[in-house]
């Protein structure tokens, strides 16, 4: 009973979002969708994403073609250091290594979709935001 149950809050749930969906369009009699075409690459733009964390991390983050402007702010009193890394973790290019405070700016040219990852390095407080 509780399987057919949460099975029919599913379908029903499915339902209310197909039927507010913003990217998609009706046909014919307005019983069907289709969607709506998404744009090329081209035509998409590098999002922001902002972390803000403290001591080391590895974020895997995904690159739009083009240039990406990485902004980093670093309040420890240590060496912070910051580097790209392909997702197979082959060296890409180091976009901060400092000792103390730090606050600057890096860019890097994409040169096709992929995800890659962010090494960051620090014994204390910081923010990255990129776009």
């Amino acid at each position: 009973m509780k399987k057919i149950l949460y099975n029919a809050v599913f379908l029903l749930s499915f339902a209310v979002i197909l039927s507010s969906c913003s990217t998609c369009k009706r046909i014919g009699s307005g019983d069907s969708f289709q969607e709506s075409e998404n744009p090329s690459v081209n035509q998409i733009e590098m999002y922001r994403m902002s972390y803000t964390q403290s001591g080391n991390r590895d974020l895997i983050i995904d690159l739009l073609p083009g240039e990406a402007t990485f902004l980093m702010e670093y309040t420890g009193n240590s060496n912070f250091r910051v580097r790209l890394l392909t997702n197979s973790g082959q060296f890409v290019q180091e976009l901060a290594n400092a000792n103390g405070k730090y606050n600057g700016v890096a860019k890097y040219t994409v040169p096709e979709i992929n995800p890659y990852l962010l090494e960051i390095r620090a014994e204390g407080p910081w923010s990255i935001n990129y776009y």
